[in-house]
């Protein structure tokens, strides 16, 4: 479980990283959208996330007992 988050922070930095290198119409939708960002970015980047949200918790806690 270790080298999976591990791999998952590693990976979630490079999108941060990705991220942070759009230009605001590239990455922001002004008529709203999917929590004021485009869709390409607001479902892997917050949607999906909030749809395990409860898995990843539990994964979280068991890393932590082991």
């Amino acid at each position: 479980m270790a080298e999976r988050w591990d791999r998952w922070n590693a990976t979630h930095s490079r999108m941060m990283d990705a991220f942070r290198a759009l230009a605001p119409d590239e990455l922001l939708q002004t008529d709203g959208g999917m929590e004021g960002m485009k869709r390409y970015v607001a479902v892997p980047g917050l949607i999906h996330l909030r749809m395990h949200r409860e898995n990843i918790e539990a994964a979280l806690k068991e890393t932590s007992r082991t």
